[in-house]
């Protein structure tokens, strides 16, 4: 388990070139998309002074008059999100493809990723509807049932402590499920790739894998994500000392927030070289 994390933080640092192009195609849809949105609300509310009332932050009747004032208004940005969710699918099918093609095949960079994104790209998309379908499938087994709960077990116990807790221990077992799910999905791809498996054949393997190596597997991926949020509370910490009230502050922090950016994609590419080291 250890041997597998250090292994992925290896690979994370031999394979920055390769994380730097998931960072950028990720910034290139994101300023593609952030400027339609922008323009849908330009266009929708223009330079109305609602919109900075919600800046001094959550106030449940200034949220109320915005939206009875322009939530006709917001209505095409959220029937555009639909179009937002197929163009973020479709691009994350690739620079996984990209991404675990390096990381498995050991060969950084530029093109090894577009060799991996076009050679398994189609390859790759039955595998993420598969596992999306089971990860909406798992939500709404473990979830559903508690949300429909949620108010009447506010009346059946004598505290509402035991609502919350029940919350805590839902919560708990689907992230669980969620992880191993993530887990099996990683270990399909690489699968695919390192052996030419068929989509079911590597499905099936992924699925067992993730199961008979579950608790490794799951303490791996805690370790990466809880590298992740240091990340965002030494950035938290870091802007509540300072704070961006300068130009030369404001730029600072919008380097050290990209830097952090392309430090998440190289531990994604690290929390990969885990999973494929305890795949074997």
């Amino acid at each position: 388990m250890i041997k597998a994390f250090t292994y992925g933080l290896k690979k994370g640092v031999q394979h920055w070139r390769t994380a730097l192009i998931g960072y950028v195609f990720q910034l290139l849809l994101a300023i593609t998309l952030g400027m339609q949105i922008y323009q849908v609300f330009e266009a929708a509310i223009g330079s109305s002074l609602e919109l900075n009332k919600l800046m001094d932050g959550y106030n449940d009747a200034v949220i109320s008059d915005f939206l009875n004032i322009h939530g006709a208004s917001l209505f095409p940005l959220l029937g555009q999100l639909r179009y937002v969710v197929l163009v973020f699918l479709i691009f994350s099918i690739f620079i996984n493809a990209g991404l675990l093609n390096a990381l498995v095949k050991n060969v950084p960079g530029w093109n090894s990723f577009w060799e991996g994104g076009k050679t398994y790209f189609f390859r790759f998309i039955p595998v993420t509807l598969f596992f999306v379908i089971l990860a909406a499938s798992w939500s709404a087994v473990s979830i559903v049932p508690y949300i429909g709960y949620m108010q009447p077990s506010i009346e059946d116990f004598d505290s509402e402590k035991t609502t919350v807790f029940l919350f805590f221990v839902v919560l708990f077992i689907w992230l669980l499920g969620i992880i191993y799910l993530f887990n099996s999905s990683v270990i399909t791809r690489i699968k695919i790739i390192k052996e030419n498996s068929k989509v079911w054949q590597g499905i099936k393997t992924g699925l067992r894998i993730s199961l008979r190596r579950f608790i490794p597997l799951t303490t791996v991926f805690i370790l990466f994500v809880l590298l992740q949020l240091i990340l965002i509370v030494v950035y938290w910490l870091a802007e509540g000392s300072s704070g961006m009230v300068s130009p030369l502050l404001i730029f600072s922090f919008f380097i050290f927030q990209q830097l952090m950016v392309l430090m998440r994609w190289m531990f994604r590419v690290a929390m990969y070289g885990g999973v494929e080291k305890l795949s074997d």
